[in-house]
Order: structure tokens, then sequence, then C-alpha cells
């Protein structure tokens, strides 16, 4: 494993060529596709209201460029950011002044493994696509929770390790074609993994130079446990308020007076290794995942439970209006039949379900199987080229940022 203690320095080396983080809202069009973006992720997803922010003091750590603290700003906080590039910080200050924020944008250069800010002085502790890329990702989110108030919000932003195999399979390539050669490593890119970086550019505003820098010549890319990231809330009273993608338990129906489930409750935990898995290998998004999944010519398991549970009802709001004392012998038949189709549904969902889960986990096996083995060959000089695997490397390539948001308790 490569030595964490450098990262900082070989990370900022890389980011003083091509910033990942620049995204040019000083344009109108580019200014309010951000914002669509980031309503998107804050409020409907991460479920956190826009008055969240109103008089809030947020403390951003790793901030980079600042685009993202001034939509903050603009929605009532005073934001402190701080980055270890000084040329992020620099173009940060100039949106402060582009915008008209310099009362309520402040940032500067230090490093996020010392304690910067003052105990318990902030509302919202956040840091966005940082913690991977830090020698020590657990002294920074420890120095996080110390800053936060009784109630205050931290907001993680991270590269989840199972989500990242795919890109870290694309360094692997690159380099044993290339190298360290960066002119080369850009061509290759393009030709092998176009999905990716057309992708990133379109929903993430980047260039295709800073999208390539960031994750193919950057030397480092970790990725973080998403165990043992909630294991850190678990050890330091924070309780979850919010994840992307979720990471809540399906099918949950408690009333609000129960009480709330552990965060390390080991069926919840057993969930998230599944969860995991997803992120892995996926490739499309939740639309055409699912639709294959669970679509079956000539089944339509939607209607099939509608139609059951309707009978069922029906049966039951009979018996209970029928003024007699005895059930009507139709009635006793009817009940125990309905409750067989209901099971024979759900038993044809699930295995259904199942089945195509492990059908794709095995193609994904295959073709990982078969890139590892063409990374020898090409190391080896028996091909000279990389040929794209049919069912990898497409679209999502893995989960990009899992976010979770969390409340220090009293």
């Amino acid at each position: 494993m490569q030595d964490r203690t450098v990262v900082g320095p070989e990370v900022l080396e890389v980011y003083l060529k091509e910033n990942p983080s620049t995204i040019t809202i000083e344009e109108e069009h580019e200014y309010l596709k951000f914002k669509s973006g980031q309503r998107r992720l804050w409020h409907s997803l991460l479920k956190l209201p826009p008055r969240a922010f109103r008089d809030a003091e947020v403390l951003d750590y790793g901030c980079g460029t600042g685009e993202i603290d001034v939509l903050l700003a603009q929605n009532g906080a005073f934001v402190k950011g701080v980055d270890f590039n000084p040329e992020s910080i620099d173009r940060a200050r100039k949106l402060a002044e582009k915008f008209a924020l310099q009362n309520r944008l402040n940032f500067l250069v230090g490093d996020i493994h010392e304690s910067i800010f003052e105990p318990t002085s902030a509302d919202f502790a956040i840091s966005l696509g940082v913690l991977p890329h830090v020698a020590k990702p657990e002294v920074v989110f420890q120095n996080m929770v110390q800053t936060l108030r009784p109630e205050a919000f931290l907001v993680l932003g991270f590269v989840e390790e199972l989500g990242i195999v795919q890109r870290l399979l694309h360094r692997s390539i690159v380099r044993a074609i290339a190298g360290i050669d960066e002119d080369k490593i850009m061509a290759i890119a393009r030709q092998a993994f176009p999905d990716h970086i057309n992708r990133s550019v379109r929903f993430g505003q980047r260039s295709e130079r800073s999208v390539v820098y960031d994750y193919l010549i950057n030397r480092h890319m970790y990725g973080l446990p998403l165990e043992k990231v909630l294991g850190w809330f678990d050890s330091h009273g924070i309780s979850l308020y919010s994840s992307w993608p979720s990471i809540d338990l399906p099918f949950r129906i408690n009333p609000y007076t129960s009480k709330s489930l552990a965060l390390m409750n080991p069926a919840w935990k057993e969930y998230r290794a599944l969860l995991r898995l997803r992120m892995l290998f996926t490739q499309f998004e939740d639309d055409d995942v699912f639709s294959s999944l669970l679509s079956e010519k000539g089944f339509d398991a939607g209607h099939s439970i509608r139609c059951h549970v309707n009978d069922l009802s029906e049966l039951m709001t009979g018996l209970v209006q029928n003024q007699s004392q005895l059930w009507p012998d139709q009635d006793l038949q009817q009940l125990p039949e309905l409750t067989v189709s209901l099971k024979c549904t759900a038993d044809m969902v699930m295995n259904k379900l199942w089945r195509n889960l492990m059908d794709d986990l095995k193609q994904a096996c295959n073709a990982l199987e078969q890139v590892v083995s063409d990374i020898g060959k090409l190391q080896r000089n028996e091909i000279s080229e990389f040929r794209p695997a049919a069912n990898l490397f497409r679209e999502l390539n893995g989960l990009g940022t899992f976010y979770l948001v969390g409340v220090l308790e009293r």
C-alpha cells in the first residue's frame, strides 16, 4: 500500500496543474445548472431545507475553489473555508467578490489535520470529496466533530471503497500501457473510457482534462469503507440524518414512537453489505437496473399483488359487516386460497430478483477476470492495446460520491 503520509503534497502537485473542483459559475448557464444540481442534492436527496442555512455558521474542510460555498452563502450561511491549495483559495476569494458575498465568505490556506477552528462554533461542518485525499482521514473527522455545537450537522461526501473499483482498474490499464506519460494517459483515456469521461464532463460540469488528471494522473486514489465511516459516526455520538445513495433499510414501517434502529444493528449492516455489492459493479441508473431486475414478460407483479390485496380487503370487510357469528363456507375457503396466491406471487418476485442479481454479478466477475488477464498481457507485451470488456466500463462505472449527513447528539 502506498504511504499515505505523502498523499497531500503529491495530490497538491497534480491539483496545481489542473484543479478538479473548478466550475465556471461566472457563466450564467453554468451557474444555473450547478445551482439546480446542488439544490436537488442538498434539499431533495439529503433532506436539508434551504432555511437550515439561514444565519448558520458553516465550516468547509477542503473547500477547493468555493463554488458550493457561494450557494450556501446565498442561502444565508456564513462560511469559513480552508484548503491546502493556495490557487484554489485565490479563486474562491475572487468568486466571493464576483457574487458580492465577502461579508459571508472567508477563505484561508491551511492543513485540515490541524485544529483550525474554535470548538463548538459551527452549525455545519462539511467536507466534500476530500477525506480520501488526506493522510489521516479520521483525524480530520475528529476535528470536524469538535467544532460542532449540540444538534449541529456534519456533512461528508467521500469516495466509497467498493465504488471506485472500476476506476482503479482504469488506472491499472493506463499504467500498464502508458506508465506516467500524461499525454499518453489522456489519449488512452479518451479511447478506452469515453463513457465515464463524457458523463463526468456533462453532469459534473468539469473539463475533460480535469477529470482525467483527477482520477488517472493523480497518483493517489483511495476509497473509504462505508462501514468504517459509520463506525466513526457511532463512536462520536453522531446520529444518521440522511444519506445518498440511501442506506435506509427497505420495508420499514415502525410508528414514530418506536425506538430508532441502531446504526450498527447486525441486520442493517448486512443490508448495507448487499448495497455495496451494487456499488462495486453498477453500470446503469436505477430506472434501467430495476426495470431489468423486476420485469418479466407475461407477469405483472404489481397488478397481481393489487388484485390479491383488494380481494382480501373485500373479504375481510364483508366478514366484519356480516352480522352473523358464523362465517360463510365460501369465505372460509376463499381466505386460504388468497393467502396461497399472495405467497406464490411473492416467491416469484423474490426468486426473479435474486436470479437476476446473481446473473449480473457472475457476468461482472467474468469481465473482471478478463480485464485482469489483459492487464497482465499488456505488461508482458503479449498484446499491444486494451479492448474494453463488453459489460464493464459503461456509463456510471461504479459509484461517484457517497454522501452522509449526521447530527451531533446532545
